[in-house]
């Protein structure tokens, strides 16, 4: 747009009219804010429907606070965290009662090879 403004500026006579120059002003402007919105809603969409976009997440701990973080988690995907599954912080203890798609992956006494086979992201 400033180019044409510009152009049009320094024409003897003017290419364009300035009411032409507003009206593709604020053309371009909706169009840009307009596509920004659709895109936003469509990006959305996609995380939230096909889960792209989402880094593979492990909570490390086994208490409430573990259970909180993973339905939290479950239940806002639009964060961006898909939990994969919990790393229990000592041997022997006792895993929250979460829905199945979240699976005690180990403990944490073998932490990085846990991490390592399931490609966790954070």
């Amino acid at each position: 747009m400033l180019i044409l403004i510009a152009f049009n500026f320094y024409q003897p006579i003017g290419v364009y009219s300035r009411l032409v120059t507003i009206i593709m002003m604020v053309t371009v402007m909706a169009a840009l804010i307009l596509n920004r919105i659709v895109l936003y809603f469509v990006f959305q969409w996609m995380m939230l429907h096909h889960g792209l976009g989402q880094s593979r997440t492990a909570v490390l701990g086994g208490g409430p606070l573990a259970e909180q973080v993973c339905r939290s988690l479950l239940r806002h995907p639009e964060h961006g965290m898909r939990p994969i599954g919990l790393i229990l912080g000592r041997p022997g203890a006792e895993p929250p009662v979460l829905p199945g798609e979240v699976p005690v992956l180990g403990t944490a006494d073998n932490l990085e090879a846990l991490l390592l086979a399931h490609r966790v992201d954070e």
